[in-house]
């Protein structure tokens, strides 16, 4: 089956030649949340970013297609350090039993944006949990890290990276350079 997504609508799914159409829509539906902004899909589960739900906290929901083919919300993720303005789900990438999430604008210790990323794993109890924020410590003020995420598990043997090793990639397109210019930035 070929699924293709676009925003928060499902244009297409293949399945021996018959296209079937739907939509996907949070359960807790708002304006303004940008509902769709980030899209990722594993399997038969799909990830939906509103980055801007809920004064900017931002959420991530989680649809999986059911046996009779429809598409169910099973979960709404944010951060355990929820706050406005972190647009949350800005940013999204899964493989495996893992799920990375950009939150761009999170705020540091002392309340200033710098962005984080936030790694969640599949459990047991069927749910999507937390188990690391990244944030590192030479974030500056709008460095916007988290902005794009991506992650990476197995296949060739890349140097410096082995065939089993897990790689995210973070992106921080605010990052200052030594000098003090925003010339953007890439952690790994």
């Amino acid at each position: 089956m070929l699924l293709a997504f676009a925003a928060s609508r499902t244009i297409a799914a293949q399945s021996t030649g018959e296209y079937v159409y739907g939509l996907l829509v949070a359960a807790d539906a708002t304006a303004e949340a940008r509902f769709g902004h980030a899209i990722a899909l594993l399997d038969s589960i799909v990830f939906v970013g509103a980055p801007l739900v809920e004064d900017e906290t931002g959420a991530v929901y989680v649809f999986r297609l059911d046996a009779s083919g429809e598409w169910v919300q099973t979960q709404r993720i944010q951060a355990s350090d929820a706050t406005p303005g972190s647009r949350f789900g800005w940013s999204l990438s899964a493989r495996g039993d893992s799920l990375l999430i950009g939150a761009p604008d999170a705020p540091d210790e002392q309340g200033v944006p710098v962005g984080a990323a936030y790694l969640f794993a599949w459990s047991a109890d069927e749910q999507w949990h937390e188990v690391e924020q990244i944030a590192l410590d030479d974030r500056g003020e709008g460095s916007e890290f988290g902005r794009s995420v991506s992650l990476r598990n197995g296949g060739p043997d890349p140097e410096p990276f082995g065939p089993d090793d897990w790689v995210a990639l973070i992106g921080a397109p605010g990052a200052s350079n030594a000098e003090g210019t925003a010339t953007g930035a890439v952690y790994w």
